[in-house]
């Protein structure tokens, strides 16, 4: 690179550990070691919280700004905060070359930055569907969504039109990004830190009187942990001699509504002390929270991806994922990992019965699992990949 390129990622927050965070800091450390000039802005940056043991070689410019009023977010993301980024950008004096805005609802900048930075590439980078449609996919809605749905979505759609370089984690986004704004976007798989690999792995459940089931993520409805608890309870009230515990690791802050709605769950089914609810955890803590479960569950619906399904297999947990998040599309049902319908308590029972009563089947998914994704989905060859299509851009 003859020239020291400018480029700019542009996401919500920076002030917690997700799976979604933590790619904006892969793929940014991976630029700036390319020899690119790289600044992240952000609505909030907690530099305790996010990723801390990560060093963070590229320049953070944050607004400080938190939503004030939750029901009002909408309002304030395209309004408010739209307009306080446009200034933060502005303040840099600078000409960036290239500008990669991952998820909602910075997608909203795309006017601004086209007429701004008439040579830069503006790159929309989709995780999971905006949430003004994707209600519209789970055909789900509040009624304050049902009454602004609409104008929100009308609202998006005048800025979405603009863009024309979009990239996101798996073949049915593609679809519905066709379907919903009439784009072509191009997939590229979502990596995982090599961090989590163990040096000794587990070949079995060792005790059948206690199993350990571990779910990871930060608490949203798309996450759907409440059919993980279903079958915990189911399980527990079924057997007389094993102990099903389950623990779920996971910002609760993203929707605390959610968060309340799971542990009054968790109380109607008398399964306090079977449930843990653990707010956040290091990366070495998440690692000996791998090492010490016995079964990884996923039980999401309509996301884009699921980093941490894959940080449990590269530690040698056989791991049950649905057919709605995006690593499902990679693997193979019943050799990679387990592939259960979303919303489905009484398939998860099914296959976490199935692993702990055979053996040979626990190792052969762990094993499977582990080399599928040591081969394939590590954070150097997604950046790799990303940058490549990057380059190919208008």
């Amino acid at each position: 690179m003859n020239k020291k390129q400018s480029i700019a990622f542009i996401t919500d927050v920076l002030s917690y550990r997700a799976g979604f965070i933590k790619q904006v800091i892969e793929q940014a450390n991976y630029f700036s070691k390319l020899g690119y000039d790289v600044t992240v802005f952000t609505s909030h940056y907690d530099a305790k919280k996010c990723f801390p043991e990560i060093k963070k070689n590229f320049k953070i410019k944050s607004l400080n700004y938190k939503i004030r009023f939750p029901l009002l977010a909408p309002l304030e993301n395209r309004f408010i905060k739209k307009n306080k980024m446009q200034s933060l950008i502005r303040e840099e004096r600078k000409q960036y070359e290239i500008f990669i805005i991952h998820g909602d609802p910075y997608f909203i900048l795309s006017k601004f930055l086209i007429s701004c930075f008439i040579e830069a590439k503006i790159v929309w980078h989709i995780n999971d569907i905006p949430y003004s449609f994707d209600i519209l996919l789970r055909r789900e809605s509040s009624l304050l969504n049902k009454i602004a749905g609409p104008l929100l979505r009308m609202i998006d759609k005048y800025y979405i039109n603009y863009l024309n370089n979009i990239t996101t984690l798996n073949e049915v986004n593609k679809k519905s990004i066709k379907v919903l704004f009439g784009k072509k976007s191009t997939v590229v798989n979502t990596g995982v830190d090599k961090f989590f690999v163990q040096t000794k792995l587990k070949k079995r459940v060792i005790d059948h009187n206690k199993v350990i089931t571990l779910s990871v993520g930060a608490f949203s409805t798309n996450r759907r942990y409440e059919d993980i608890i279903k079958a915990i309870s189911i399980l527990n009230n079924s057997s007389k001699t094993t102990r099903f515990l389950l623990r779920i690791i996971g910002y609760q802050g993203t929707t605390p509504t959610y968060y309340k709605y799971l542990v009054k769950l968790v109380d109607e089914l008398k399964l306090n002390e079977y449930v843990t609810f653990i707010n956040s955890a290091t990366n070495d803590e998440l690692k000996k929270e791998y090492y010490n479960a016995d079964i990884f569950i996923q039980s999401t619906e309509h996301i884009g991806w699921t980093i941490p399904a894959m940080e449990a297999m590269i530690s040698g947990n056989p791991v049950i994922i649905t057919n709605s998040c995006g690593l499902n599309e990679r693997l193979r049902d019943g050799v990679d990992a387990f592939i259960v319908k979303s919303r489905s308590p009484e398939q998860i029972k099914d296959k976490i019965q199935l692993l702990i009563n055979n053996d040979s089947i626990y190792k052969r998914i762990s094993m499977t699992g582990r080399k599928t994704i040591l081969d394939n989905f590590m954070w150097g060859s997604y950046c790799v990949k990303y940058k490549q299509q990057v380059k190919n851009f208008r």
